[in-house]
């Protein structure tokens, strides 16, 4: 099946000018036989990454006269709410009903911690934890591709990266443990980075040899603190979910999308599942659109993949 046997559909983001990386892509969808749609990224200077800008350091401003940080406790009404997912096409702070105020200071904005924990901006403050426009552009990036599933026909669908390699097995080894999901998953990370998703006991587990000489051991564990968005499948329910809490004030726009959903995993908001070892990982062959250089040191690899 074009779609890995487990989904309906894989949307990749990309940003148009990221050709070189569009053709790796296509590398990946020739050799293993699969389909993509591909989701145009927001790039950091499009005027809607301006006006998210401006609210967030508008809410931040007056963050003390908030009332304390409470997650919503309908967050399955919400999900069938047509107000709460915005089928109509708005989105709360790209409303042209709202002229949110200039920020009442350039320093940088930082990214929160925990539910809504803010540490004021020190220029010794490591690069990761400033909230950049390519950071806000990216969390809508990976909003928009969320609404798509949430709004859509599709029950699960994959949603990837344009930097990624694949197991050239994945079809096996992605069989070998999807059974075992509980029906009531929201999300399954394909690939992780910076954290232990072994952590948690394994639900399923695969062997398999059909590549290589040596056994590969694929399993499914209940995530831990899984971070890079590089790789992962949402269920229906759990697209309409993330569609709900990526736009909940003030979480929304608060940090970087990979730190928003490891979060979300480790205080159970998301049912999420990690496959360990990663199925997909990025490649960090180009330089990331969203900090210096080629992203950070630590890579993860693969058994044998598409460009291995």
């Amino acid at each position: 099946m074009s779609t890995l046997n487990v989904a309906s559909r894989i949307y990749v983001i990309s940003l148009p000018r990221s050709f070189n990386r569009r053709l790796d892509m296509e590398q990946i969808r020739y050799t293993l036989g699969l389909d993509f749609t591909y989701v145009t990224g927001t790039e950091a200077n499009e005027d809607a990454v301006h006006r998210i800008t401006k609210h967030v350091a508008a809410l931040r401003a007056n963050h003390s006269l908030l009332p304390p940080f409470e997650w919503p406790q309908d967050v399955d009404e919400l999900v069938e709410s047509e107000s709460a997912l915005g089928l109509e096409g708005s989105d709360l702070w790209l409303s042209d009903d709202i002229d949110f105020p200039d920020p009442p200071s350039h320093e940088p904005l930082t990214c929160a911690r925990g539910n809504f924990n803010l540490d004021p901006y020190s220029p010794e403050m490591p690069p990761f934890r400033v909230l950049t426009k390519e950071r806000l552009a990216c969390w809508h990036s990976h909003w928009r591709a969320a609404r798509l599933i949430a709004d859509g026909q599709d029950d699960v669908a994959l949603i990837l990266e344009d930097d990624v390699d694949m197991e050239l097995d994945i079809r096996q080894r992605l069989l070998g443990v999807w059974d075992s999901l509980p029906s009531t998953w929201d999300v399954v990370f394909l690939g992780h980075c910076w954290s232990d998703e072994a952590k948690m006991p394994a639900i399923a587990s695969y062997k398999s040899s059909l590549l290589t000489k040596t056994v590969s051991v694929t399993s499914l564990h209940p995530s831990n603190s899984p971070k890079c968005t590089h790789a992962y499948a949402l269920s229906k329910r759990g697209a309409r979910r993330l569609a709900v809490y990526l736009r909940y004030p003030p979480f929304a726009y608060s940090r970087a999308i990979d730190q928003a959903f490891a979060w979300l995993a480790k205080k159970g908001k998301l049912e999420s599942y990690s496959i360990v070892p990663s199925l997909v990982v990025q490649r960090k062959v180009y330089n990331s659109t969203i900090a210096k250089g080629k992203g950070g040191r630590r890579r993860n690899t693969l058994t044998r993949g598409v460009f291995v």
